[in-house]
């Protein structure tokens, strides 16, 4: 019996030694890669690593370059970035939709075996799962599709964890004018004075702030007098480092999803991240 149990354990043991030293094998072979890639751009290539991996689950198919179907039937939100829409809704497909949806397929690959970090939030109101995943290579994912500029960052609180990390893979695929940074529509954000009433959607909109005011449940302030752009209270205390009451007169860059409010566009951002002041003259 001893000697059996000296065996099983040695094979347990065995077993132990081959899973790590292939989890090394596989982020050392990602590290090469992506060193090799970033070198080649003159940068590094930004990790975001997780502190944690609350569930492993497995993909079924990739729906879009920031939503994905796992084979239990839960469709799982990647957070912490926005990509652009698909064709629906008899909608056409923005620029790069394709080609992000491309990369998220590629970067997993098929049947792939993800991480997943919860953050405060763990479902949208569409019932999809949210969750910064991971690949087994302890690879963000929303990092490599935020550095290769698949798309843009989203900071919806609660959900705040990690997202100074994925500022600067954001700004790593700016710099470089990486995918949708190489387009007209994020380097030179629509006007306000442009938007009509029934615009929708995720927009980058660039206008000078012509009035603020504050009600008991929200700060407003209007671009151009013709987008209306909404800070809940809640989420005012994020925005402390800013002087909101002195933005007026200032140009700024909101980002964020468009939709109709009586009658005007209007805009509810939620984190610094979506106000960009632009330097004055």
């Amino acid at each position: 019996m001893a000697v059996h149990g000296e065996r099983r354990g040695a094979s347990q043991r065995d077993a132990l030694f081959r899973f790590v030293i292939r989890r090394l094998l596989a982020g050392f072979c990602f590290f090469v890669l992506s060193a090799g890639g970033a070198a080649s751009q003159g940068v590094a290539a930004v990790e975001c690593p997780a502190d944690r991996i609350d569930e492993y689950v497995e993909v079924a198919d990739v729906h879009d370059g920031d939503t994905v179907r796992l084979v239990d039937g839960r469709k799982l939100r990647l957070v912490g970035f926005n990509t652009p829409e698909l064709a629906r809704d008899e909608m056409p497909a923005e620029p790069l939709a394709t080609e992000a949806r491309q990369a998220l397929l590629e970067i997993i690959g098929p049947h792939a075996r993800l991480g997943l970090r919860y953050d405060e939030v763990r479902m949208d109101r569409y019932r999809r799962l949210l969750a910064h995943a991971y690949l087994e290579s302890g690879q963000s994912i929303a990092a490599r599709m935020l550095e290769g500029g698949y798309g843009v960052q989203i900071v919806v609180p609660p959900d705040l964890w990690n997202h100074r990390c994925y500022h600067t893979a954001e700004s790593s695929a700016r710099a470089a004018g990486a995918g949708v940074w190489s387009l007209s529509r994020y380097t030179k954000p629509t006007a306000a004075a442009r938007l009509k009433a029934a615009d929708r959607a995720f927009h980058l909109v660039s206008g000078r702030i012509t009035r603020t005011s504050k009600s008991r449940s929200s700060m407003w302030f209007e671009l151009d007098d013709r987008l209306a752009v909404r800070i809940a209270r809640s989420d005012l205390h994020y925005f402390q480092d800013l002087d909101l009451d002195g933005l007026k007169g200032r140009t700024v860059v909101v980002r964020g999803w468009i939709f109709p409010y009586r009658g005007r566009p209007m805009m509810q951002i939620r984190f610094p991240y979506a106000l960009e002041i632009v330097a004055r003259d």
